[in-house]
């Protein structure tokens, strides 16, 4: 056998050209296919965590038919002590919601109007770092502050200390009218969320909906991980109210991140396809040119079997090349993109109306490089078989014919 391989490792040599260009091929389409893997999976990762950090956090408790037309009346109170015992939940935010319109002298918008408390909202949220103008205004003397977008603000042309209107229905059914004054402008990587928020202290927002309870509670864990664990151990706990994930709330969410598996698939499969097909073809010219060579070394006595040993060997050699070189190349284009980001700010538009940040960071999971080198062996060893096969095809009378 190590006559063998060093006979294939030789042969593959003598066309130094021909095998460097299928190294660097095999190389090339690994690196292509697992950064596009890796953005991909990066901007799907940032999307969620963005999501979760901005929009709807791991779990939200409401009653159950709250998010059916989004009615004040279905409020609910609880005791909150049960997340503190929990040690999988690492904070909560009250939240009293209800949907209105907000106005100007200039303009007015429909808007969700979430009454928070801003000390906890921002420890489940981190809604301090949005803002891009103004501060928390802990105490207040009349006007009750609020916080609404950029783009909400543009739009209602009005400027931090501006006063606005807020109108919606009471859990009675009545309509509501208060005054606001603007204290912080926000935004967010998703221009969508941004234009349908705005947020007010949740004890001026209680006091006119007529009610000191709440319409939501959204639920930070440590790990997301633990996510269907602590919703399921919060639904037993809590079995009047609706216990829900970021993946019920957001849909789209959880079918992006399934999707990414098969993408993932699909991808992987051209690529395997096409350095298959580039092996094949290397192998058949290699064979192709040897005709002769190969036709005298069954005529002096060498088997059928060594003879297919022999070209499936150089065929894993040149994979054991180009394969340790592709995976070693993506796994360091990868981790300096990591550490540096990939601007797409030029795009800063289109993916911020689709929630995605302008700074993407390729991220891979490295079990995933083990799986793709077994794929990647396996499907160059069927792929030498074909033209191994052909090998032993030839008849040395014919073969020795050729010039």
């Amino acid at each position: 056998m190590k006559t063998i391989i060093k006979i294939a490792w030789r042969n593959i040599w003598r066309h130094k050209t021909r095998s460097l260009v299928i190294i660097l091929a095999m190389a090339l389409g690994l690196v292509s296919g697992i950064f596009i893997l890796a953005l991909n999976w990066g901007l799907s990762i940032e999307r969620v965590n963005k999501a979760i950090a901005t929009e709807t956090s791991h779990i939200q408790i409401h009653h159950p038919k709250f998010r059916e037309d989004f009615d004040p009346k279905y409020n609910f109170a609880i005791d909150t002590t049960i997340f503190a015992k929990n040690e999988k939940i690492k904070d909560f935010a009250p939240r009293s919601i209800v949907f209105g319109m907000v106005n100007s002298a200039n303009s007015a918008a429909g808007v969700k109007v979430n009454g928070v408390n801003f000390i906890k909202e921002n420890k489940v949220t981190k809604f301090k770092d949005k803002l891009i103008e103004g501060a928390f205004v802990h105490q207040y003397k009349r006007t009750p502050p609020i916080y609404i977008s950029q783009a909400t603000a543009e739009k209602l042309k009005v400027r931090i200390r501006s006063k606005i209107v807020v109108t919606f229905q009471d859990v009675n059914n009545q309509m509501v009218s208060a005054a606001f004054k603007v204290r912080g402008i926000f935004k967010t990587s998703n221009s969508m969320w941004d234009k349908g928020n705005v947020f007010v202290p949740i004890t001026s927002l209680q006091q006119l909906l007529g009610t000191n309870n709440y319409q939501e509670i959204a639920v930070l864990l440590y790990n997301n991980d633990d996510l269907e664990t602590v919703a399921n151990e919060l639904q037993n706990q809590l079995p009047t109210l609706k216990v829900e994930t970021w993946k019920d709330i957001m849909p789209e969410m959880k079918m992006m991140v399934e999707s990414f598996d098969q993408m993932m698939n699909i991808i992987i499969f051209i690529i395997l396809l096409t350095l298959a097909f580039g092996l094949i073809n290397t192998m058949l010219m290699a064979i192709l040119e040897r005709t002769r060579e190969i036709g005298m070394l069954m005529a002096i006595g060498m088997n059928k079997k060594k003879i297919f040993t022999m070209i499936m060997t150089e065929s894993l050699l040149l994979s054991l090349i180009g394969v340790p070189f592709g995976l070693l190349a993506s796994w360091g284009i990868i981790e300096m993109f990591q550490k540096t980001g990939i601007d797409l700010s030029v795009y800063a538009k289109g993916m911020e109306a689709w929630g995605f940040d302008t700074v993407v960071y390729p991220q891979m999971e490295p079990e995933f490089y083990t799986q793709i080198t077994a794929q990647v062996v396996v499907i160059m060893f069927l792929a030498s078989v074909y033209p191994a096969y052909k090998a032993l095809k030839l008849k040395p009378v014919d073969a020795l014919r050729k010039i």
